[in-house]
């Protein structure tokens, strides 16, 4: 992890041969992002390592220690986004309390990021699943997902 001591976890990453890479954060079934206690340690750790990482691509109305641990999931994928990365949330459109904090994700990193933040709805996704020709298991697979997590 190039942003901080601790490694941010992703649901899902990749790296293209051109060097462009994207992060997933990806919600199923959860009601929001998650948040974190504003204790000394964390308070610390944001001081110590985060409020720099962020100083480039969270806009300064933003970046402190009472909105990055508000919203601390959210602002651990966004320090990720740069010219070449991408972050990229996959969620349930009728889930509108996770669809407005996703939405508003891209409204917090600065502009010259703006749409290297994407989000991206599981309904879309399965249609267009949907519409491919595709003559392997990719379809069988998505509808057991859908099945499982009642999307």
């Amino acid at each position: 992890n190039k942003n901080g001591e601790r490694p941010t976890s992703f649901d899902f990453y990749f790296k293209t041969k051109s060097g462009k890479e994207f992060y997933f954060e990806i919600k199923y079934t959860e009601n929001e992002f998650g948040t974190t206690k504003k204790d000394a340690a964390r308070i610390t750790k944001y001081n110590d390592i985060f409020k720099k990482v962020a100083e480039n691509k969270i806009k300064p109305d933003s970046n402190n220690c009472t909105d990055f641990l508000a919203n601390y999931q959210i602002m651990r994928n966004l320090i990720h986004v740069s010219g070449d990365s991408y972050v990229v949330f996959i969620i349930p459109k009728n889930n509108t309390k996770v669809k407005d904090q996703a939405d508003k994700a891209k409204d917090v990193v600065i502009e010259t990021y703006k749409d290297n933040v994407k989000v991206l709805y599981w309904d879309c996704l399965y249609k267009f699943i949907d519409e491919q020709k595709w003559e392997d298991n990719l379809k069988i697979h998505f509808e057991e997902f859908k099945k499982k997590y009642k999307l």
